[in-house]
């Protein structure tokens, strides 16, 4: 195993426990890059220049990688998706293996639709005579 292959299990195993939404602090011991994955692009990006050593604080759908930059550009074709993508709305439309459970989803929404009677209340309409100008 290279050192590419064997630093994309490592970031792959720490993005599979990533099911969590919010914010979270990370601490690292060397330098790295901060990546960011996009559900759009279905990709993870490099989001910021490189990092000191230090503690970060970042949101849900980000990482930190401690190596240098041509090791990451490397590193990012080998990367798992996001396990938090798997409920957007961009893999429901891409037709992931969750679409039953899309509200998006028109076969969901009929079935919601059969099991419960939605009726709209009726408004009483009442005419005002005049304009009720003096």
């Amino acid at each position: 195993m290279t050192n590419i292959e064997e630093l994309a299990e490592n970031v792959n195993e720490q993005i599979g426990r990533m099911t969590k939404y919010g914010m979270r602090t990370v601490t690292t011991h060397k330098r790295g890059y901060e990546l960011s994955w996009s559900n759009s692009g279905q990709k993870w990006n490099i989001y910021s220049r490189a990092l000191p050593a230090g503690s970060y604080k970042i949101d849900a759908n980000h990482i930190i990688v401690e190596a240098p930059s041509t090791a990451i550009q490397e590193l990012l074709p080998l990367l798992i998706d996001l396990p938090l993508y798997s409920n957007s709305r961009q893999a429901f439309r891409r037709g992931t293996e969750n679409d039953l459970f899309d509200p998006y989803h028109k076969e969901y929404y009929d079935e919601d639709r059969k099991s419960k009677k939605v009726t709209k209340p009726k408004r009483k309409v009442t005419k005002k005579k005049g304009c009720g100008c003096k």
